[in-house]
């Protein structure tokens, strides 16, 4: 397995998509063998691991490659996320209150919380 190989199997190993991943990698190597090919038809030289190392040194490393494939990386995206906020800030708001108040009923009564809580 050559330099290449191993770079594109890396990068499909750091892609978020389980669709389309195959296509990605043929895509992205053939891309690199285009590129080194080219490279060594200009500078007259014979195709060799230094060159490919150069080459993807310059192209970046497979977990940069991986996240330009999947540019907005959200568990809530942006139109929900206020209003992810503001549930959030309610339902916070809630279970303090019920625990400070649970605090404060066994801290009269002298019962444990969690008898009040099972």
């Amino acid at each position: 397995m050559n330099l290449i190989d191993r770079y594109v199997a890396e990068v499909g190993k750091n892609l978020p998509l389980l669709k389309g991943r195959e296509d990605i990698e043929k895509e992205l190597r053939s891309t690199l063998e285009d590129m080194i090919e080219d490279r060594a038809s200009t500078t007259g030289q014979l195709r060799d691991e230094a060159m490919e190392i150069e080459l993807l040194k310059e192209y970046g490393s497979p977990q940069q490659v991986a996240a330009t494939y999947n540019p907005h990386p959200y568990l809530i995206g942006p139109r929900l996320f206020p209003f992810f906020l503001f549930v959030l800030k309610i339902v916070i708001t809630v279970v303090v209150s019920v625990m400070l108040g649970l605090a404060g009923i066994s801290a009269v009564t002298d019962t444990p919380l969690w008898a009040w809580i099972l």
